[in-house]
């Protein structure tokens, strides 16, 4: 299911409100969880975000 050659997506909300260094982040945290996970990933990975003002 993932493959690092596919490509990535992200909700119009993310693309806009979230920087793209963060949004690399999060897929490169996935990838290192795919290749760790002893069960197999569904496609749809969630983050949640906390805002430190």
């Amino acid at each position: 299911m993932f493959d690092t050659q596919e490509n990535r997506y992200v909700t119009r909300g993310v693309n806009e409100l979230v920087p793209k260094e963060i949004q690399r982040h999060c897929f490169q945290l996935t990838d290192e969880k795919a290749k760790e996970a002893e069960i197999q990933l569904d496609y749809l990975q969630i983050f949640e975000f906390n805002r430190n003002d």
